[in-house]
Protein backbone atom coordinates (compact mmCIF):
# COMPACT_ATOMS: atom_id res chain seq x y z
CA UNK A 1 0.00 0.00 0.00
CA UNK A 2 1.35 3.40 -0.92
CA UNK A 3 2.82 5.48 1.83
CA UNK A 4 0.19 7.65 3.52
CA UNK A 5 1.18 10.95 5.05
CA UNK A 6 -0.51 12.13 8.19
CA UNK A 7 -0.82 15.85 8.68
CA UNK A 8 -2.03 18.41 11.12
CA UNK A 9 -2.35 20.92 8.28
CA UNK A 10 -5.80 21.81 6.95
CA UNK A 11 -6.28 20.01 3.65
CA UNK A 12 -6.83 21.75 0.35
CA UNK A 13 -10.44 21.55 -0.72
CA UNK A 14 -11.27 19.49 -3.74
CA UNK A 15 -14.42 20.81 -5.37
CA UNK A 16 -16.27 18.20 -7.36
CA UNK A 17 -19.11 18.82 -9.77
CA UNK A 18 -21.89 16.50 -10.69
CA UNK A 19 -24.37 16.41 -13.50
CA UNK A 20 -26.73 14.28 -11.41
CA UNK A 21 -29.71 16.17 -10.09
CA UNK A 22 -31.39 15.63 -6.74
CA UNK A 23 -34.87 16.62 -5.56
CA UNK A 24 -35.43 20.03 -4.03
CA UNK A 25 -37.38 19.75 -0.81
CA UNK A 26 -39.97 22.26 0.29
CA UNK A 27 -38.59 23.32 3.66
CA UNK A 28 -38.89 26.44 5.79
CA UNK A 29 -36.62 29.01 4.07
CA UNK A 30 -35.49 30.26 7.46
CA UNK A 31 -33.83 26.92 8.23
CA UNK A 32 -30.05 26.84 8.14
CA UNK A 33 -27.33 24.69 9.68
CA UNK A 34 -27.51 26.95 12.73
CA UNK A 35 -31.10 25.73 13.23
CA UNK A 36 -29.73 22.32 14.17
CA UNK A 37 -27.07 23.07 16.74
CA UNK A 38 -27.90 19.86 18.60
CA UNK A 39 -26.69 17.85 15.62
CA UNK A 40 -23.30 19.52 15.29
CA UNK A 41 -20.44 17.12 16.00
CA UNK A 42 -18.81 18.64 19.05
CA UNK A 43 -15.27 17.70 17.98
CA UNK A 44 -13.92 15.85 14.95
CA UNK A 45 -11.92 13.62 17.31
CA UNK A 46 -15.30 12.16 18.37
CA UNK A 47 -16.13 10.97 14.86
CA UNK A 48 -16.41 7.34 16.00
CA UNK A 49 -17.64 7.76 19.57
CA UNK A 50 -21.21 9.04 19.44
CA UNK A 51 -23.83 7.31 21.59
CA UNK A 52 -25.76 5.76 18.70
CA UNK A 53 -24.58 2.47 17.22
CA UNK A 54 -25.29 3.71 13.70
CA UNK A 55 -25.11 7.31 12.47
CA UNK A 56 -23.71 9.58 9.80
CA UNK A 57 -21.30 12.52 9.94
CA UNK A 58 -21.50 15.06 7.13
CA UNK A 59 -18.42 17.23 6.55
CA UNK A 60 -18.95 20.55 4.76
CA UNK A 61 -17.90 24.17 4.49
CA UNK A 62 -20.23 27.10 4.05
CA UNK A 63 -18.00 28.56 1.30
CA UNK A 64 -17.94 25.30 -0.68
CA UNK A 65 -20.13 25.54 -3.83
CA UNK A 66 -20.63 21.78 -4.05
CA UNK A 67 -21.62 21.65 -0.39
CA UNK A 68 -24.33 24.18 -1.19
CA UNK A 69 -25.68 21.79 -3.83
CA UNK A 70 -26.25 19.28 -1.02
CA UNK A 71 -27.57 21.78 1.51
CA UNK A 72 -31.31 21.56 0.84
CA UNK A 73 -31.32 17.76 1.14
CA UNK A 74 -29.11 17.81 4.24
CA UNK A 75 -31.34 20.34 5.98
CA UNK A 76 -34.42 18.37 4.98
CA UNK A 77 -32.95 15.19 6.49
CA UNK A 78 -32.07 16.98 9.73
CA UNK A 79 -35.56 18.44 9.95
CA UNK A 80 -37.25 15.12 9.18
CA UNK A 81 -35.15 13.37 11.82
CA UNK A 82 -35.91 16.05 14.37
CA UNK A 83 -39.64 15.65 13.70
CA UNK A 84 -39.47 11.86 13.98
CA UNK A 85 -40.11 11.15 10.30
CA UNK A 86 -36.66 9.69 9.69
CA UNK A 87 -34.67 7.43 11.99
CA UNK A 88 -31.11 7.80 10.75
CA UNK A 89 -29.23 10.33 12.86
CA UNK A 90 -26.94 12.72 11.03
CA UNK A 91 -24.25 14.84 12.65
CA UNK A 92 -22.86 17.83 10.78
CA UNK A 93 -19.36 19.27 10.98
CA UNK A 94 -17.94 22.44 9.44
CA UNK A 95 -14.35 21.65 8.48
CA UNK A 96 -13.15 25.19 9.24
CA UNK A 97 -12.81 23.82 12.79
CA UNK A 98 -10.28 21.13 11.90
CA UNK A 99 -7.19 23.25 12.43
CA UNK A 100 -8.29 24.77 15.74
CA UNK A 101 -9.12 21.31 17.10
CA UNK A 102 -5.63 20.05 16.29
CA UNK A 103 -7.01 17.05 14.49
CA UNK A 104 -4.66 14.37 13.19
CA UNK A 105 -5.96 12.58 10.10
CA UNK A 106 -4.85 11.47 6.64
CA UNK A 107 -5.01 14.30 4.10
CA UNK A 108 -3.10 12.92 1.14
CA UNK A 109 -4.94 14.38 -1.87
CA UNK A 110 -3.20 11.92 -4.19
CA UNK A 111 -5.38 9.11 -2.83
CA UNK A 112 -8.37 8.76 -5.14
CA UNK A 113 -11.95 8.56 -3.93
CA UNK A 114 -12.10 4.87 -4.81
CA UNK A 115 -8.84 4.17 -2.99
CA UNK A 116 -9.94 6.18 0.04
CA UNK A 117 -13.11 4.16 0.42
CA UNK A 118 -11.36 0.83 -0.11
CA UNK A 119 -8.56 1.62 2.33
CA UNK A 120 -10.90 2.69 5.13
CA UNK A 121 -13.45 -0.08 4.70
CA UNK A 122 -10.92 -2.86 4.27
CA UNK A 123 -9.09 -1.76 7.42
CA UNK A 124 -12.26 -1.25 9.48
CA UNK A 125 -11.03 2.22 10.42
CA UNK A 126 -12.15 3.32 13.87
CA UNK A 127 -9.81 6.19 14.76
CA UNK A 128 -9.45 9.68 13.34
CA UNK A 129 -5.72 9.28 12.72
CA UNK A 130 -6.49 6.50 10.21
CA UNK A 131 -9.37 8.38 8.58
CA UNK A 132 -8.90 9.92 5.15
CA UNK A 133 -10.29 13.45 4.85
CA UNK A 134 -9.40 14.90 1.49
CA UNK A 135 -12.72 15.65 -0.23
CA UNK A 136 -15.47 18.07 0.78
CA UNK A 137 -18.39 17.44 1.01
CA UNK A 138 -18.13 13.96 2.48
CA UNK A 139 -20.46 11.68 4.37
CA UNK A 140 -19.03 9.13 6.81
CA UNK A 141 -21.29 6.30 7.96
CA UNK A 142 -20.31 4.84 11.33
CA UNK A 143 -21.55 1.55 12.73
CA UNK A 144 -20.45 0.11 16.08
CA UNK A 145 -17.51 2.46 16.38
CA UNK A 146 -15.98 1.91 12.96
CA UNK A 147 -16.50 3.12 9.43
CA UNK A 148 -19.27 1.38 7.53
CA UNK A 149 -19.37 3.50 4.40
CA UNK A 150 -17.81 6.60 2.88
CA UNK A 151 -19.66 8.82 0.39
CA UNK A 152 -17.59 11.75 -0.86
CA UNK A 153 -17.96 14.51 -3.41
CA UNK A 154 -20.57 16.02 -5.69
CA UNK A 155 -24.15 15.50 -4.57
CA UNK A 156 -23.48 11.88 -3.57
CA UNK A 157 -23.93 12.58 0.18
CA UNK A 158 -27.38 14.07 -0.46
CA UNK A 159 -28.40 11.22 -2.76
CA UNK A 160 -27.28 8.67 -0.18
CA UNK A 161 -29.35 10.30 2.57
CA UNK A 162 -32.41 10.55 0.36
CA UNK A 163 -32.26 6.83 -0.46
CA UNK A 164 -30.88 5.38 2.77
CA UNK A 165 -32.78 2.86 4.86
CA UNK A 166 -30.24 3.00 7.69
CA UNK A 167 -31.63 3.33 11.19
CA UNK A 168 -30.04 4.79 14.32
CA UNK A 169 -32.59 3.32 16.69
CA UNK A 170 -31.50 0.59 19.06
CA UNK A 171 -33.34 -2.60 19.98
CA UNK A 172 -32.75 -1.68 23.62
CA UNK A 173 -34.92 1.40 23.08
CA UNK A 174 -37.89 -0.96 22.84
CA UNK A 175 -37.70 -2.68 26.20
CA UNK A 176 -40.65 -5.02 25.69
CA UNK A 177 -39.09 -6.40 22.50
CA UNK A 178 -35.90 -7.77 24.07
CA UNK A 179 -35.50 -11.38 25.16
CA UNK A 180 -33.59 -10.92 28.39
CA UNK A 181 -32.48 -14.54 28.79
CA UNK A 182 -31.89 -17.10 26.04
CA UNK A 183 -33.11 -19.80 28.45
CA UNK A 184 -36.61 -18.32 28.06
CA UNK A 185 -36.63 -19.27 24.38
CA UNK A 186 -39.72 -21.52 24.71
CA UNK A 187 -41.19 -20.04 27.89
CA UNK A 188 -42.85 -16.79 26.81
CA UNK A 189 -46.54 -16.44 27.55
CA UNK A 190 -47.79 -16.09 23.97
CA UNK A 191 -49.62 -18.53 21.75
CA UNK A 192 -47.22 -17.65 18.94
CA UNK A 193 -44.12 -15.43 18.80
CA UNK A 194 -40.81 -14.96 17.02
CA UNK A 195 -37.27 -15.00 18.42
CA UNK A 196 -34.81 -13.00 16.32
CA UNK A 197 -31.12 -13.84 16.76
CA UNK A 198 -28.44 -11.40 15.58
CA UNK A 199 -25.15 -9.83 16.55
CA UNK A 200 -24.05 -6.24 16.05
CA UNK A 201 -21.20 -6.73 13.58
CA UNK A 202 -23.11 -9.08 11.31
CA UNK A 203 -23.56 -7.17 8.01
CA UNK A 204 -26.73 -9.08 7.08
CA UNK A 205 -28.24 -8.37 10.50
CA UNK A 206 -27.32 -4.72 10.02
CA UNK A 207 -29.02 -4.63 6.62
CA UNK A 208 -32.38 -5.81 7.92
CA UNK A 209 -32.30 -3.87 11.18
CA UNK A 210 -34.71 -1.18 9.86
CA UNK A 211 -37.21 -3.89 8.87
CA UNK A 212 -37.02 -5.52 12.29
CA UNK A 213 -37.33 -2.17 14.08
CA UNK A 214 -40.30 -1.15 11.96
CA UNK A 215 -42.01 -4.42 12.82
CA UNK A 216 -41.19 -3.99 16.50
CA UNK A 217 -42.70 -0.51 16.64
CA UNK A 218 -45.93 -1.64 14.98
CA UNK A 219 -46.32 -5.25 16.08
CA UNK A 220 -49.23 -4.38 18.38
CA UNK A 221 -51.24 -4.18 15.19
CA UNK A 222 -49.93 -7.56 14.06
CA UNK A 223 -50.77 -11.04 15.19
CA UNK A 224 -47.32 -12.19 16.26
CA UNK A 225 -44.84 -10.34 18.53
CA UNK A 226 -41.11 -10.55 17.97
CA UNK A 227 -38.36 -10.66 20.61
CA UNK A 228 -34.74 -9.92 19.76
CA UNK A 229 -31.64 -11.44 21.30
CA UNK A 230 -27.99 -10.53 20.71
CA UNK A 231 -26.15 -13.82 20.31
CA UNK A 232 -22.76 -12.06 20.03
CA UNK A 233 -19.94 -13.08 17.72
CA UNK A 234 -18.83 -16.70 17.79
CA UNK A 235 -15.25 -15.57 18.44
CA UNK A 236 -16.25 -13.98 21.75
CA UNK A 237 -16.47 -15.82 25.06
CA UNK A 238 -20.08 -14.73 25.52
CA UNK A 239 -20.96 -15.78 21.98
CA UNK A 240 -19.52 -19.25 22.57
CA UNK A 241 -21.32 -19.56 25.90
CA UNK A 242 -24.68 -18.80 24.26
CA UNK A 243 -24.06 -21.07 21.26
CA UNK A 244 -23.18 -23.95 23.58
CA UNK A 245 -26.75 -23.87 24.88
CA UNK A 246 -27.99 -24.97 21.45
CA UNK A 247 -27.65 -28.41 19.88
CA UNK A 248 -24.47 -28.80 17.86
CA UNK A 249 -24.69 -28.84 14.06
CA UNK A 250 -22.34 -30.99 11.98
CA UNK A 251 -21.32 -30.95 8.32
CA UNK A 252 -23.66 -28.29 6.97
CA UNK A 253 -23.03 -27.49 3.31
CA UNK A 254 -25.49 -24.63 2.86
CA UNK A 255 -28.50 -22.86 4.32
CA UNK A 256 -30.77 -25.16 2.29
CA UNK A 257 -28.96 -28.18 3.67
CA UNK A 258 -29.40 -26.86 7.20
CA UNK A 259 -33.11 -26.26 6.61
CA UNK A 260 -33.73 -29.61 4.93
CA UNK A 261 -32.05 -31.54 7.72
CA UNK A 262 -31.96 -29.64 10.97
CA UNK A 263 -34.90 -27.27 10.72
CA UNK A 264 -37.05 -30.14 9.48
CA UNK A 265 -35.94 -32.28 12.42
CA UNK A 266 -36.86 -29.56 14.92
CA UNK A 267 -40.25 -29.03 13.28
CA UNK A 268 -41.02 -32.76 13.09
CA UNK A 269 -40.00 -33.28 16.72
CA UNK A 270 -41.95 -30.23 17.93
CA UNK A 271 -38.85 -29.26 19.85
CA UNK A 272 -39.47 -27.36 23.09
CA UNK A 273 -36.03 -27.33 24.73
CA UNK A 274 -33.13 -25.05 23.87
CA UNK A 275 -30.58 -27.86 24.14
CA UNK A 276 -32.47 -29.71 21.37
CA UNK A 277 -32.67 -26.66 19.11
CA UNK A 278 -30.24 -26.27 16.23
CA UNK A 279 -28.56 -22.95 15.48
CA UNK A 280 -26.06 -22.16 12.76
CA UNK A 281 -26.73 -18.79 11.10
CA UNK A 282 -27.45 -15.13 11.73
CA UNK A 283 -29.74 -13.49 11.12
CA UNK A 284 -32.22 -16.19 12.11
CA UNK A 285 -35.82 -15.80 13.14
CA UNK A 286 -37.42 -18.70 15.00
CA UNK A 287 -41.17 -19.15 15.01
CA UNK A 288 -42.51 -20.57 18.28
CA UNK A 289 -46.10 -21.83 18.42
CA UNK A 290 -47.66 -22.99 21.68
CA UNK A 291 -44.15 -23.08 23.14
CA UNK A 292 -42.84 -25.47 20.49
CA UNK A 293 -40.50 -24.99 17.54
CA UNK A 294 -42.65 -24.20 14.50
CA UNK A 295 -40.26 -22.85 11.84
CA UNK A 296 -37.00 -21.00 11.25
CA UNK A 297 -36.39 -18.21 8.74
CA UNK A 298 -32.78 -17.59 7.78
CA UNK A 299 -31.12 -14.68 6.00
CA UNK A 300 -32.18 -11.26 4.83
CA UNK A 301 -34.66 -12.21 2.13
CA UNK A 302 -36.63 -14.81 4.09
CA UNK A 303 -36.90 -12.64 7.18
CA UNK A 304 -37.85 -9.48 5.30
CA UNK A 305 -40.50 -11.37 3.31
CA UNK A 306 -41.98 -12.74 6.53
CA UNK A 307 -42.00 -9.40 8.35
CA UNK A 308 -43.60 -7.67 5.36
CA UNK A 309 -46.27 -10.32 4.88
Amino acid sequence: MKKIFRSFILFSLLFLTSCNSIPTFDIDPSLDYSSFQEYYLDNINNLYTQEENTYGVYLFRTDCPTCNDNKNAILNHLNEYKNGNKHFKLYIYNTVRLKEEGASYISDSSISIEESRSIMLENNVSTLKDTIINVIPSLYIVNNGQIYDYIPGGVEPAKYLIDTKLDSRSYSDIESATLSNIDDFYLLDYKKYYIYLYFDRCPHCFSIKPNVLNYLTSYKNKETPIFVFNIYESSSEKGQEIRNKFKRVNDVESVNDFKNRYVKENIDNKTDKLEDTYFNYVPSLYEISENHYSNCYIGENEIIDLLNS
